[in-house]
Parts: structure tokens; C-alpha cells; sequence
């Protein structure tokens, strides 16, 4: 009570704080009001606070949902090392889990560049699952757990990790740069650098 003053304070349970003691963490909660919490903010190495870094990806993807994943088929397709940091336990987002069908039209006619994906997607849908009826309407119908299993095996064809069942809590920055993402699993907090970030979560 003497260390804390008029103020709160929150103690997160996980390994990651195990090698603090508590004086170390309410002088760090009392340095860093108002964030109100022990917290990774502007940290420049989360080690320096027990949380362990991976390295070695050259594209991390926050979200796995359908923009997510077909992030993640381009990264890969283009030779990158790519990692999906996912919420849930499957990639697809509202199509896979929000059970929301048909496809939605996201080509451009003509446009192998920028429909190409799309375009094998619905192709390996087709032929996984063969539509009832004839026609370009009929690419666009599927399965949601079919897809989800599409999804994966796309991703994974072309060297892609996935992190399923993680958050991302908070981002480590050097100035307006982002270097890594600290992330929160069963396993308890860890952070991923990579020198390149795309934001699919639509939080």
C-alpha cells in the first residue's frame, strides 16, 4: 500500500512477468501512468521485459479473415516468409465462420494481377465441391467448412505459418515505425518482428 499510493494496479498472471519482482512492477506501473496496467508501450525490446521475440519473417499479417488469407497466398506466392496471426482456429474470417456466402464479386475483368487469387480460389471450389447448376453465378457459391479447409491448404501450399487462436495486443514502435507485434496465446505474451506488417483484422 506503501509503494502503490491512491493508485490501482493490475498484475497480469503469466510467465512473462515471472522474473519481476513486485517493488520492480509497481515502480514500472507508477512510471508509466496513466496506462493504468503493466503494459508493452513504446518498449524498444520487449525481452528487456521477459517476453520472448521471433524473428525471420519477412511479412507478419494481423487477421487471418478473408482478406487476411489472401494476403498471405500473395506473400507467399511472391517467396516471402510469411506469418498469419489468427483469433480464431480457421482462416476465412465472416465467409468461413460468419457463415456469410456467396463470394462476393473482388476481381477486376481481365486483370490476372489483381484477380488471380480470387480466380483460383473459386476454381479450387468448383472442383472440390461441383456446383448444382452451370454458370459464372455458380463459382461464387460454397461451403464454409470446405472453404476454411481450402483456405489452409492454400496457405500452407505456398510456405505460409499460421498463429490460429492469438491476439495481437499491442504493437512495439520506434517512432512512427512498427518493429514488432507483441501477441497474447495459451502460452502467455510473445512478440513478432518482421520488417513489414499488414493490419487484416478490421479492428
Amino acid at each position: 500500500r506503501e509503494w502503490l499510493g491512491d493508485g490501482s494496479f493490475i498484475l497480469s498472471n503469466g510467465d512473462e512477468l515471472k522474473e519481476f519482482t513486485l517493488k520492480e512492477l509497481v515502480d514500472f506501473h507508477n512510471t508509466h501512468k496513466p496506462i493504468g496496467t503493466i503494459a508493452l508501450v513504446d518498449v524498444p525490446d520487449p525481452q528487456e521485459y521477459g517476453v520472448p521475440v521471433l524473428e525471420g519473417y519477412d511479412v507478419v499479417i494481423a487477421g487471418g479473415g478473408t482478406a487476411g488469407a489472401v494476403a498471405a497466398a500473395s506473400c507467399g506466392m511472391e517467396g516471402l516468409r510469411t506469418l498469419v496471426v489468427e483469433a480464431q482456429g480457421s482462416l476465412g474470417g465472416t465467409q468461413t465462420g460468419g457463415l456469410v456466402t456467396p463470394i462476393m464479386a473482388s476481381h477486376v475483368a481481365g486483370d490476372k494481377v489483381c484477380s488471380g487469387i480470387d480466380q483460383e480460389i473459386r476454381a479450387r471450389t468448383v472442383a472440390r465441391l461441383p456446383a448444382l447448376e452451370p454458370g459464372a453465378e455458380a463459382t461464387r457459391r460454397f461451403d464454409p467448412v470446405a472453404l476454411r479447409t481450402l483456405l489452409e491448404e492454400l496457405a500452407l501450399e505456398y510456405g505460409v505459418d499460421l498463429l490460429y487462436h492469438t491476439r495481437v495486443v499491442d504493437a512495439v514502435r520506434q517512432g512512427a515505425s512498427v518493429k514488432a507485434l507483441v501477441v497474447h496465446n495459451k502460452a502467455g505474451l510473445s512478440a513478432v518482428a518482421a520488417p513489414r506488417f499488414i493490419d487484416c483484422t478490421g479492428d
